[in-house]
């Protein structure tokens, strides 16, 4: 059984981060969460339960009304739904309260639905998605506009590969054990970044092999930047589902900037799964 947050804001783009936990996992019996956020300015103050504090200044009525118009629209978009065991519309900031909830319901999976970021967007908020991705404890799948739209024959698992070790990958080993579908390793040469095929094939043989990934193919791909990399390569070889490690400095995700999963998140068309590396 697994237990899969889907946060909503009743879009389309919601409705087909739902629609996508059942194909990943049609033979699993699911557990689907959903969340609805009403946000609040960054004066507002909670309790330690997460509850709004009162200071006698500023009018919650507002907010308490959006909750209840929320609460109804929650209420009917979960109405043709199956395997929704809770439904919760909750007054707080979206990023803070989605990872929260993720430690105190035992969530396995989350599905966030996302328009990337951009330009100015990207400097000053970045996405929601790309910042819960960096913070979040369980393996966050962001699903866009047209992404996912077949089934799942590929999945390409970026990283550089230093120091090969075991990582939790069992959410992904799920999803190509129920797919059938073809486990590919990438790592992206830049010219800052750069290394021998030998010398990397060896150590993500040595990666699969730690980590009981059967049959997987291997890629040293060329390119300006990892973002770059990652997209050309996709686009050539029709991958549909991309996974890399997101809060790295050492090991699979050792990439120079912020990180790659983030650019990765906002910038890509494609289906983008991140997970921890602890």
């Amino acid at each position: 059984m697994k237990n899969i947050l889907i946060p909503t804001d009743f879009s389309d783009l919601s409705q087909r981060a739902y629609e996508i936990a059942s194909e990943l996992f049609p033979d699993q019996e699911l557990k689907l969460h959903v969340l609805s956020i009403v946000p609040v300015t960054p004066d507002v103050l909670f309790d330690t339960d997460g509850e709004l504090l009162d200071d006698g200044i500023i009018d919650f009525q507002k907010l308490h009304a959006e909750k209840n118009e929320m609460e109804v629209q929650l209420a009917e978009w979960i109405s043709n739904k199956s395997n929704i065991t809770s439904a919760k519309v909750k007054i707080g900031r979206i990023t803070d309260d989605i990872v929260q909830y993720t430690r105190n319901n035992d969530i396995d999976l989350l599905i966030m639905a996302t328009s990337g970021a951009f330009g100015y967007k990207e400097i000053f908020m970045g996405s929601h998605t790309s910042y819960i991705a960096m913070r979040s404890p369980v393996p966050v799948l962001s699903v866009k506009e047209g992404s996912l739209q077949k089934p799942v024959d590929k999945l390409l698992l970026v990283g550089d590969f230093r120091n090969p070790q075991i990582i939790d990958l069992s959410i992904m080993k799920d999803i190509l054990k129920a797919a059938k579908a073809e486990i590919h390793l990438l790592k992206v040469n830049t010219p800052g970044d750069f290394e021998t095929n030998e010398d990397l094939v060896s150590r993500m043989k040595e990666f699969a092999e730690m980590n009981e990934l059967k049959n997987a193919h291997y890629h040293v791909y060329c390119d300006y930047s990892v973002e770059k990399g990652m997209a050309s390569f996709s686009k050539e070889n029709g991958i549909e589902l991309i996974a890399i490690g997101s809060q790295q400095r050492t090991g699979l995700s050792r990439i120079v900037r912020r990180s790659i999963s983030y650019d990765a998140i906002n910038h890509l068309s494609q289906a983008v799964m991140s997970f921890p590396i602890r």
